[in-house]
């Protein structure tokens, strides 16, 4: 929990710091604590606004989207609005947009 919320405070610091996270592959532990079972809501919650934060950038996040979309209907309106601000900050960029569309969300 508390390096999901190091790496979410961490991401909304500068799009260096952002980039950091994609370079040292740090997508996928992300992604898999959005996935986790049994569910951390706060875990869950800040791997999900650092991956937003990310996308906030317009950087790519490799095939993470339709994991993370899958989330939408938790019963954790605080992670449901992570996964909002991910899909829009997705949207907002056209080279992030893709992958949108790309995986069919």
């Amino acid at each position: 929990r508390y390096a999901a919320m190091a790496m979410s405070n961490l991401s909304s610091l500068t799009e260096i710091a952002c980039q950091q996270i994609v370079k040292e592959e740090g997508i996928k532990p992300l992604v898999s604590l959005v996935q986790q079972q049994p569910a951390d809501s706060r875990t869950q919650q800040y791997a999900m606004t650092c991956l937003a934060n990310i996308t906030a950038y317009g950087l790519t996040l490799g095939g993470c989207t339709q994991v993370t979309i899958h989330h939408i209907k938790s019963a954790d309106l605080d992670l449901r609005a992570s996964i909002l601000l991910f899909v829009a900050n997705l949207a907002s960029n056209a080279t992030s947009r893709a992958a949108l569309e790309d995986e069919s969300c």
